[in-house]
């Protein structure tokens, strides 16, 4: 055998000699138990004890199912039971005063002794051990960021028309070059809204930073007080804090989580350690352990004071209507790290019911749907910036305008887990319509499913929806002359709808309810000047525009001009989404697909669970089955 052979069989044997010597190193770290015997359910909440944790059906003592914590009785049905509270009591023969039959490894011995140990030796002192945490933030959405104006162009020339204060000045410049193609008397009431926006835009910019240099020296103040080992009122997302130093387990350490109601709604994780203090414990004359013996668990939560919130794009102009659903807050959290059980994940209710038509006088075509009502199941998403679209099928809506609602809710597995008072169930069908005439046929798979913290995420907002592109068609006044001081009228047909705007000789004239004007429009001469004017403008709910300009006198009328009709196709082009609280961090997110017959579809993958550890699990199961797909695969249907 060479001497290369006989140094390799020679570590290697080294090697298997050191592992029994390792395991029971690893043997002899402390245990911990969160159910110390006799307050197994003294932590706060409930949840975080014993019996909830067993019906959850975590048979472990040293391990925490994710739980959720609210910090504020603002949940529906919800209250807040106080500081969370989490017991820690080590568990380790050396912290047993009078314990024997202690071996080398338990007592931090790095090598064997010389000569056996007495086996009768006891533990004469018990020795001291710290408790500290790590909390890291580990899924916590961005602060909201200014919200994008890129459908402003849709909604300009209505008498509310504003400009978020939030953009930036340069996008409000932009849009202010598009307002340019407007006549004077529409452009003048948007640019003054966009005066006043810029000046909130300015005003808001000194605020925002006199509000950072606020932070900075609370920031100062924090690392200050940190240093001194007292924490301010300001709560950093991620801390390190020490619990303290014991001499004894009972009454076992208790991590106290007092700043919760300053960390935003969110994914936590504590690294929970606990440590016996090296030489601070006798067994006879000797002290014991020789090193620090040290152990870590893990501990999630999930912080929730606010309802479900999302952001909902409707596409409304063309011939299909579909919804896109992102910016989904919170998004599914697992019950423990790694697992396929879902502590709770989002159910929205999207639901319309048909306001007005766009001409009120034009019959609703039969099978046009005067309603819908559609539940969005949220899966295993990957993040806050999934997409979901939802297309449904064999549906024809009528053309108008559309009251539209979202409810949010969130459906879980564990109530266990949940804020007690807080859980209800998603409840059977009911006989009779809801505030927007809208019947809530709830799908039977949900019924009497789990339901936590409901809520409406956005008020009835009015949504307007075509089929068609926009065009002028005709326009018909008076045959023949027009006599002085008597009225008549001018009447059009122009495809598609939304906001119209009509001047006589630059004034305007409304006739409508909604400070509009509409087809037909009275009109009167009351001079022998040769020419008058008359201007028709048109803004569809799409964002297309329509301007028709004709002359008229006691000669008679005559179309001068009229936008043409585009040669192009329109295919669904967005309206302004209805948004609540949203998260506006845009990056190139992943898209699901989800349709009736297949609520899996995967366009493209990347997943990124909220917890620990096990965000390349998370990225593995992106593709995984929804959560209760078996039964939830029909949710997403019209009524």
């Amino acid at each position: 055998m060479g001497m290369k052979s006989r140094t390799a069989l020679l570590l290697a044997l080294l090697g298997a000699a050191a592992l029994p010597r390792a395991a029971r190193a690893a043997d002899c770290a402390p245990a911990v138990t969160f159910f110390p015997p006799g307050a197994e359910d003294f932590n706060v909440p409930i949840a975080w004890g014993r019996t909830q944790q067993r019906k959850a059906g975590n048979p472990y003592t040293d391990q925490l199912f994710t739980v959720v914590l609210s910090s504020r009785d603002n949940l529906r049905g919800s209250f807040a039971a106080g500081v969370p509270t989490l017991q820690v009591q080590p568990v380790h023969p050396l912290l047993t005063v009078g314990a024997v039959g202690i071996n080398a490894s338990c007592r931090g011995m790095t090598k064997p002794p010389a000569k056996p140990l007495p086996a009768t030796q006891a533990v004469a002192t018990a020795p001291r051990f710290q408790v500290s945490y790590l909390l890291n933030p580990v899924h916590v959405p961005p602060p909201p960021a200014p919200d994008s104006v890129d459908k402003f162009v849709a909604r300009y020339g209505a008498a509310n028309a504003t400009i978020n204060p939030d953009m930036a000045e340069a996008e409000v410049a932009r849009q202010i070059s598009k307002l340019q193609e407007l006549t004077v008397s529409t452009n003048a009431t948007v640019a003054d809204s966009a005066r006043k926006a810029l000046q909130a835009y300015a005003t808001q910019q000194r605020l925002k930073s006199e509000e950072e240099a606020r932070e900075r020296q609370e920031v100062i103040a924090q690392e200050a007080a940190a240093a001194r080992g007292k924490w301010g009122r300001s709560t950093p997302l991620q801390q390190n804090v020490m619990v303290g130093e014991y001499a004894s387990v009972s009454p076992p350490p208790r991590i106290r989580l007092e700043g919760l109601e300053d960390l935003p709604d969110g994914y936590y994780c504590m690294q929970v350690i606990v440590t016996i203090l090296r030489n601070t414990g006798y067994i006879g004359e000797s002290k014991v352990p020789q090193r620090d013996l040290s152990t870590t668990r893990e501990v999630c939560f999930y912080k929730l004071d606010k309802v479900p919130t999302a952001r909902v794009k409707f596409n409304t102009c063309g011939p299909k209507f579909s919804m896109e659903v992102t910016d989904i807050t919170p998004v599914p959290v697992e019950v423990f790290p790694g697992t396929n059980k879902m502590l709770f994940t989002p159910v929205y209710h999207i639901k319309g019911a048909l306001n007005k038509t766009a001409q009120w006088w034009v019959p609703i075509p039969e099978g046009n749907r005067l309603r819908f009502d559609y539940w969005a199941v949220v899966g295993r998403a990957p993040s806050n910036e999934t997409t979901y679209d939802y297309a449904p099928e064999d549906i024809t809506l009528a053309e108008g305008w559309w009251n539209v609602e979202i409810d949010g809710g969130l459906l879980s597995e564990f109530p266990s887990l949940l804020s007690t008072d807080a859980v209800g169930q998603f409840g059977k069908k009911e006989e009779e319509p809801d505030e927007l005439g809208v019947w809530r046929d709830m799908p039977s798979a949900l019924q009497g499913l789990t339901k936590f913290a409901a809520g409406k995420t956005n008020m009835t907002r009015l949504l307007g929806l075509q089929s068609k592109e926009v065009g002028f068609n005709s326009l018909n006044g008076p045959d023949g002359g027009i006599a002085l001081n008597e009225e008549f009228t001018f009447s059009w047909e122009i495809d598609g709808f939304g906001h119209q705007y009509c001047y006589l000789d630059g004034e305007r004239r409304q006739n409508d309810a909604d400070f509009m004007c509409r087809s037909p429009l009275g009109a009167q001469v009351n001079d022998g000047e040769a020419n008058h004017t008359l201007v028709i403008m048109m803004q569809d709910v799409c964002g297309s525009k329509v301007k028709v300009l004709a002359k008229y006198g006691t000669w008679g009328y005559a179309l001068e001009d009229a936008t043409k009709r585009p040669e192009r196709t329109y295919d669904s082009a967005p309206v302004p989404s209805t948004l609540a609280e949203p998260s506006t961090e845009r990056h190139s997110a992943p898209h699901i697909s989800q349709n009736k017959t297949d609520a899996r579809r995967i366009r493209s993958g990347a997943a990124a669970r909220g917890g620990g550890g096990g965000a390349a699990r998370g990225l593995a199961a992106a593709g995984g089955a929804l959560l209760l797909a078996a039964a939830l695969a029909e949710l997403l249907r019209p009524l």
